[in-house]
């Protein structure tokens, strides 16, 4: 797997506990979608992945 796509599978993952976790505070789903959650969120979500997934 190329590192792009496991970075996008990351993504993906952290995008749908993000889903879980606005329903769960808000009672519902966010009223944004993935694109703008990892626009307004890509430096977090790189630095997550280099720190769970690069230090080995």
């Amino acid at each position: 797997m190329s590192k792009q796509s496991e970075f996008d599978f990351f993504v993906e993952q952290k995008w749908q506990e993000h889903e879980i976790e606005v329903e769960a505070w808000e009672g519902h789903l966010p009223t944004y979608t993935k694109e703008e959650y990892v626009k307004k969120n890509y430096k977090f979500l790189n630095d997550l992945y280099v720190n769970e997934f690069e230090k080995e």
